[in-house]
């Protein structure tokens, strides 16, 4: 094991310069031979960070203070970024989460295809970079006295329930509240044997709704919400 790793300690606060992206959308540093890996941290910032856990070869730490921001830095638009596990680049403007994923592309076809030399053309912009998703998959939380639905958390444990996400069609999100009622309505066996609830806009442009249940094949009945 490196000198550098043996000086390291869970909890320590390093300074660093965050060099690029890294696919899933840590910022990558390189400090003493070390490649570190930071959460909420964008590309040619200089952050604090604290380290989170320590492997032979990287270390995954948390940006606690950005010294230096990006000028491409924004506010996330949902208030679950950076406790929920789904977005990872909401902190980034639109225009760089498409030179990012352009340079990951790149780096993936270099580092793991061998075409070192194969340049990736420019990521095509979508029309709307909010409410465009069409399709949300909620879990819903087991063991819970008063029943939750929502997204996993980052740790893959937590769930953080959610009034709206900005990222889904403006369709499912008018209708999560009454999802909501109707689950507290449900006889207390389905609500055990409740797993998911899938929510899409279909074909004629309606919500509609699908509950996966364990125990049992399929689904339950769709219905149309709005």
């Amino acid at each position: 094991m490196s000198v550098a790793v043996l000086s390291m300690r869970i909890g320590q606060i390093l300074e660093l310069k965050i060099d690029s992206l890294a696919y899933g959308g840590e910022g990558v540093a390189r400090r003493r031979g070390m490649v570190y890996f930071v959460a909420d941290a964008l590309a040619g910032e200089r952050v604090e960070a604290r380290i989170r856990s320590i492997q032979k070869k990287f270390v995954r730490a948390e940006a606690v203070k950005i010294l230096e921001p990006s000028f491409l830095r924004r506010q996330p638009v949902c208030r679950h970024f950076g406790t929920c596990g789904g977005c990872v680049f909401q902190h980034l403007a639109y225009e760089g989460q498409l030179e990012a994923k352009r340079k990951m592309l790149e780096d993936l076809l270099g580092r793991l295809g061998g075409f070192k030399e194969m340049a990736a053309e420019n990521t095509v912009a979508s029309p709307q970079s909010r409410n465009y998703r069409n399709h949300i998959t909620f879990l819903r939380s087991e063991g819970a006295r008063e029943p939750r639905f929502g997204f996993v958390a980052k740790d893959n444990r937590t769930l953080i329930e959610v009034v709206e996400c900005p990222i889904a069609d403006a369709r499912i999100n008018a209708v999560i509240s009454e999802l909501r009622m109707r689950l507290r309505k449900l006889s207390p066996a389905r609500k055990d044997r409740l797993k998911n609830i899938i929510v899409r806009v279909g074909t004629e442009g309606k919500a509609e709704e699908g509950w996966i249940q364990t125990g049992r094949a399929g689904i339950f009945p769709e219905k149309i919400l709005t």
